[in-house]
């Protein structure tokens, strides 16, 4: 039987070798968007790892406030597979409990993502990452 500081020490050096590994997308033939996509409840976006900027309606990509989000997505909602270019805008905003998973920000501009649900909400971000 193994003891706990031996699982622990292994668990450890599996999770350093994983991260070493991860590769970050390169953002190749970005596509803007000029209107936020909306993610009705119980609706999965995958964008397939393709690369979506914000089209000059929805922000410059800069440290400005209250710039628009790329993905609105409601309760339940879920985000996968997408790389942001370099003018995220506002990224993505989840209105209540959501799910983002595998997405990267090559650049993150004013804000990634934005969790706008109650007290109640419980969101997940599952792997992906982000840069800038």
């Amino acid at each position: 039987m193994y003891n706990f500081s031996f699982l622990l020490i292994l668990f450890l050096l599996i999770a350093t070798f994983n991260s070493v590994l991860a590769v970050f997308p390169t953002a190749t033939d970005c596509t803007p968007v000029d209107k936020t996509i909306p993610v009705a409840s119980g609706q999965t976006y995958n964008g397939q790892n393709k690369c979506l900027t914000a089209g000059p309606r929805l922000g410059s990509g800069n440290q400005d406030e209250n710039q628009m989000a790329i993905f609105l997505v409601q309760d339940g909602g879920k985000v996968i597979n997408v790389i942001f270019g370099d003018d995220g805008a506002d990224g993505i905003h989840c209105k209540g409990t959501c799910n983002i998973q595998n997405c990267f920000w090559t650049n993150v501009g004013e804000d990634a993502a934005t969790f706008r649900g109650g007290s109640g909400s419980n969101s997940v971000v599952d792997g992906g990452g982000l840069k800038g």
